[in-house]
């Protein structure tokens, strides 16, 4: 597991956990350690062993401690994280409405956050 301290712009602090081998990123209030939120994904092996495996995202919340970490650059960092720390290739089921038994269905601000993720380059 590896650990990473970030400051967010308005100079807070919050713990990001990288759990490779659980396929989930933790995060937490620094130093207090209080639960903000998770990213966890599902790792799909691709036949050949010439093609990256996904890692597709399929819950991602940071609701805890009622939203006051939201739209504060987190998800962005926790994805840069797993992308640039982790080797992960992130992708996202689409949203086609349907509700899917793994939580990989968007809701609430997902969208428009996997939208900007995807200009961003953050996910494929």
């Amino acid at each position: 597991m590896e650990e990473f301290i970030h400051t967010l712009a308005d100079q807070r602090q919050v713990r990001i956990v990288l759990d490779e081998d659980g396929n989930e990123i933790r995060v937490f209030t620094y130093p207090a350690g209080e639960r903000i939120g998770n990213f966890t994904f599902r790792c799909i092996e691709q036949a050949s062993p010439l093609e990256q495996d996904e890692h597709r995202l399929i819950n991602a919340y940071l609701e805890g401690l009622g939203g006051a970490y939201l739209r504060c650059g987190i998800g962005r960092k926790c994805l840069q994280l797993a992308m640039e720390e982790l080797g992960w290739m992130v992708t996202v089921a689409e949203n086609d409405g349907r509700r899917r038994e793994d939580g990989g269905h968007q809701t609430g601000d997902a969208p428009s956050f996997i939208r900007q993720m995807r200009e961003e380059q953050l996910i494929a």
